[in-house]
């Protein structure tokens, strides 16, 4: 009888830094897939299998999507373990770690304060964005003489990230009145890369899927630039200005309806200046379920199913109604403005039923001596808004490690279904299995891993943290930093800040005319913006006040000794 399959789809949220727990967490899945299949012929091992179908993503999430894309074309070798003698050393083999923990050196706030990104009159970012090319750049590179493509991803595997058109995709309504011109206006700023690993463009289906071989390099650079700009976190890091051929635009299945009456015409290949893909939307999980034909919400019957890693999952707050001054409205509308950009009620069924197969998550969990940290808190990258984990090399690596801990303990324990399922693909697999071998992938709650994991589970929580979590520089499990190491950074956050406001309104001499132009003034827009960027990463002008935001921050994380 052919082997049953489970097609599985995995979203992956924004996180800036905290990408680092999400590429964790997609190194252990790998792994243990990879596990699974070099076992396969051994006696009591179950022979269902588990296929990744389609990756999806916003911001780092849609970053690390094509960045796995790209891993696949190179042997994977999973990042287990790091003595302390060497934790700081570089792990190039291991394309998630390299581009997500390594980055371009161990204190990347340097490379961030950086002001050789500035020219006179231009300032596209208040942070130096620049290493985020070289990263880019080294992760599309691929091993030519590597030809074995793993069985449990499919072989054309669909990849996408969710992008925010600055400029939109224009349409407009015919009223009929007095003003004979047309007079309602719009456009739509939701938008996609959407690749197909291993295609050529005779494979192309008018669909807007990309075909993208990175061994022939065939739209690479579009998955390139598409990662990048996907991670364009507004006003933070610098836009990105993606190309790519007019008819994938319009082809695009899920912007279709839109196209069909309001098709894009204009020069070709198509340019797009893009922002932060999660601004839009952050959790792509309903375009992803829109390509698993086999999700269902019963047990005996789905035959697919998604995944979300979230490095930082929603929690219910409270909402302040008397906090009516400036400074709290502004932030209110802007949490707002993003929270409705994101929601999509339509595709949201409450539902409290526990055996729910459709979807499953992902999200830091880490036990403490006195409880349980979850999500920003439990993560070191969680600070500063996410990007707290670009200070020290340490905070990445810790929370690669958890996210490599928290993908273990959910496909031991969470990832499961019961023993009673009827569900063929399950009943197939562990058929031949006796007791003693349905023991070895029995959830704690008497469960079946869809996944099996092999590896015996430590006794207790702290031999498994301790099994799992490298020791950092001070003899612990989790990185602490001194106060003297965030005071260092006092010139270059003054040299930054003097650079960007110095050249804001200045002239720029790459744009000449004929006719000097009158200098513009900032207009009312910017001026907001460069207050909010002020109110969000620099808090005051005075640096002092800026260092005293970060320690805050972090000794809130307790990440400082």
């Amino acid at each position: 009888m052919a082997e049953k399959t489970l097609e599985l789809g995995i979203c992956m949220a924004g996180a800036v830094s905290a990408g680092a727990y999400t590429a964790g967490v997609m190194d252990y899945l790998l792994e243990a897939l990879e596990d699974w299949e070099r076992r396969r012929q051994e006696e009591g091992v179950p022979q269902h299998r588990v296929v990744i179908k389609v990756i999806g993503g916003a911001s780092a999430g849609g970053m690390t999507g094509i960045i796995t894309a790209a891993a696949l074309n190179n042997r994977i070798e999973p990042v287990q373990r790091l003595d302390q003698d060497d934790i700081l050393k570089e792990q190039p083999q291991n394309k998630l770690y390299h581009s997500w923990v390594d980055l371009t050196q161990t204190d990347m706030l340097q490379k961030l304060l950086a002001t050789d990104d500035i020219r006179p009159g231009k300032v596209e970012s208040l942070l130096n964005s620049d290493f985020i090319d070289a990263v880019a750049e080294r992760a599309m590179q691929v091993n030519h003489a590597f030809k074995i493509y793993p069985k449990y991803v499919d072989r054309n595997l669909k990849v996408f990230t969710t992008l925010s058109n600055t400029k939109g995709f224009p349409f407009f309504s015919e009223f009929q009145g007095n003003n004979h011109e047309n007079n309602y206006h719009s456009s739509y700023h939701a938008d996609y890369a959407t690749f197909k690993l291993n295609s050529k463009a005779s494979d192309y289906k008018k669909d807007g899927w990309m075909p993208l071989d990175f061994f022939t390099g065939y739209n690479a650079d579009i998955a390139k630039n598409a990662a990048m700009a996907t991670g364009a976190f507004p006003i933070g890091l610098k836009p990105r200005i993606i190309e790519r051929p007019l008819h994938y635009v319009n082809d695009m299945d899920w912007n279709r309806k839109l196209f069909q009456n309001f098709p894009l015409t204009g020069p070709d290949p198509y340019r797009a200046l893009i922002v932060d893909g999660g601004m839009i939307n952050n959790e792509p999980f309903e375009k992803l379920s829109s390509l698993l034909p086999g999700l269902h919400d019963d047990e005996n019957h789905f035959k697919a199913t998604t995944l979300m890693v979230d490095p930082f999952p929603s929690y219910l707050k409270d909402f302040d109604m008397q906090a009516t001054n400036f400074d709290d409205m502004i932030s209110k509308t802007l949490s707002a403005m993003i929270g409705h950009l994101r929601t999509k009620p339509e595709y949201t069924k409450p539902t409290q039923d526990p055996k729910n197969k459709r979807r499953f998550q992902i999200a830091p969990v880490r036990r403490t001596y006195n409880g349980k940290k979850s999500g920003a808190e439990a993560i070191a990258c969680g600070f500063l808004g996410g990007f707290g984990g670009f200070i020290h090399k340490e905070f990445r690596i810790h929370d690669y490690f958890l996210g490599r801990h928290n993908c273990e303990r959910f496909l031991r324990h969470h990832f499961t279904v019961s023993k009673e399922c009827t569900n063929e693909i399950f009943v197939e697999g562990y058929k031949e299995l006796d007791e003693a071998n349905l023991k070895k992938f029995t959830s704690y709650s008497g469960e079946l891993q869809i996944i099996p994991i092999f590896k015996p589970e430590a006794p207790t929580e702290e031999a498994r943290r301790r099994g799992y979590m490298p020791t950092f520089e001070h003899n612990k499990k989790w990185p602490l930093r001194k106060r003297e190491e965030i005071d260092a950074y006092a010139g270059q956050i003054g040299k930054r800040m003097d650079m960007v406001l110095k050249n804001l309104n200045a002239k720029n001499p790459e744009q000449t005319s004929r006719k000097p132009k009158k200098k513009k003034k900032l207009n009312l827009f910017s001026r907001v913006m460069i207050y909010l960027a002020y109110k969000l990463f620099l808090k005051r002008k005075a640096v002092e006040r800026v260092l005293d935001t970060v320690k805050e921050d972090m000794e809130k994380h307790k990440l400082l000794r």
